[in-house]
């Protein structure tokens, strides 16, 4: 993401290339590690489960502002308006990948369904090890706050640099922290 936006175009440059389309067993499912960020920014909900200063920046981004406008030009509706029905959104999503590429081409695959039918539409052989298991509810959560992490202090230190008064009493600040 955001590449597969881009599907038709890739698909029409590669007429021999395979398509795999990812899915999870329902709408509702893959709205999960979404529904705090889109939802507490635009609907005020789960409030106390996010962190509000984290909320302001990511939303506030010019990447974030960029991806909900690619989003807006792809699907022809805004991710981030309370009037927007996301699992809808999923559900048109697959809809139109799955009319656009021919069935020979394209593989619906869920991950939890392993290696075989994966291997088996690339025409390669199923490996010995164990198909991997990443992006677990778990793991969503660890990444969402190393982001988050990271979104506050390209903030704070893209206003450090721009803020001579400033740039001296954190870099202070900071290099008493560390030594």
């Amino acid at each position: 993401y955001p590449g597969c936006m881009w599907f038709e175009e890739f698909a029409k440059l590669n007429p021999d290339a395979k398509v795999v389309l990812t899915v999870r067993d329902s709408p509702e499912q893959w709205l999960v590690p979404l529904r705090i960020p889109f939802s507490v920014a635009t609907r005020h909900a789960h409030v106390q489960e996010t962190n509000f200063l984290f909320l302001v920046l990511v939303f506030l981004s010019s990447h974030m502002k960029a991806i909900f406008q690619l989003m807006e030009r792809t699907h022809g509706k805004q991710p981030n308006d309370p009037k927007t029905d996301l699992a809808e959104l999923y559900t048109e999503w697959n809809d139109r990948v799955v009319a656009a590429i021919p069935k020979e081409r394209l593989l619906v695959f869920n991950v939890k369904q392993g290696w075989e039918p994966l291997c088996k539409f690339l025409g390669k052989p199923v490996p010995d090890t164990p198909f991997p298991r990443v992006n677990s509810k778990e793991e969503h959560k660890e990444m969402m706050k190393k982001f988050r992490r990271k979104m506050v202090l390209d903030k704070v230190m893209g206003f450090v640099k721009a803020n001579r008064f400033w740039r001296s009493r954190v870099l202070g600040v900071y290099l008493s922290a560390i030594i």
